[in-house]
């Protein structure tokens, strides 16, 4: 549940969405938040945090894990 993910399991989730879906790699260090802190920034803040080629599909992604 990534309402109980710390910054590290956010970081692992987000080192792994990329590698799956081959997506452009990042500077991880931008995104130090965890689970619950990212849904409650909400969408347009989660966009900002990541490449705009990659951020739809990761929030897309992201909010299926929520649900």
């Amino acid at each position: 549940d990534p309402l109980d993910w710390s910054m590290s399991d956010v970081q692992t989730w987000l080192i792994w969405v990329t590698l799956e879906l081959s997506l452009q790699s990042f500077d991880l260090t931008k995104v130090s938040y965890t689970g619950r802190q990212l849904i409650e920034r909400g969408r347009s803040s989660f966009l900002k945090l990541l490449p705009e080629s990659i951020s739809d599909v990761v929030w897309e992604h992201f909010q299926i894990l929520v649900k």
